[in-house]
């Protein structure tokens, strides 16, 4: 499963039943060959940090889709772009 969201305008999402403007956002699914089991993550793409996007769990709800649990694994801080990584449970 892998979903991709263009930059361009914002959109909303909620995270932790706060509202949230992002970018984009990226699913993906590997194989860890080191523990030989399948991993799920997803990436969020903002403009500006958002603190709530820092919080080590999260709920992440992306439009009528079913809500997502994940874990913060990494915040990636590029010029104008802030970049955040979880792995989803």
């Amino acid at each position: 499963m892998f979903s991709f969201r263009k930059k361009g305008k914002q959109f909303k999402i909620k995270v932790n039943h706060h509202s949230v403007k992002i970018l984009e956002y990226k699913k993906e699914i590997y194989c860890d060959d080191f523990r030989g089991e399948e991993v799920k993550t997803i990436e969020l793409v903002t403009k500006r940090p958002i603190d709530v996007l820092d919080q080590k769990e999260v709920v992440i709800q992306i439009n009528h889709e079913p809500a997502i649990s994940a874990d913060w694994l990494m915040h990636i801080t590029q010029p104008d772009l802030h970049s955040y990584l979880y792995r989803v449970r």
